[in-house]
């Protein structure tokens, strides 16, 4: 057996297991609910720049650094998660 051949079954024995089902869905859970978050943060600083804007799109994608389209977009998937 030469160096290769040991560092290659090293190697193979260091591979990380696999994740349990129920870790997989504690992963897939927390996942979930940091986009949630996300989402809503999202929302309200949008509903902010609006609001301060007195709801110009251009004047809040300003506020907000983006795009009238990029604000546009994000509008719409608000009010399709809305309903």
């Amino acid at each position: 057996m030469n160096v290769f051949d040991e560092l290659f079954i090293e190697l193979i024995e260091y591979r990380p297991k696999k994740k349990s089902a129920n870790k997989q869905s504690q992963t897939n859970s927390l996942k979930d609910q940091l986009k949630a978050d996300i989402a809503q943060n999202e929302y309200e600083t949008i509903k902010r720049a609006l609001e301060v804007s007195n709801f110009s799109k251009t004047k809040a994608a300003k506020l907000l650094g983006i795009s009238r389209t990029t604000l546009w977009k994000k509008l719409k998937q608000i009010n399709s998660y809305s309903s």
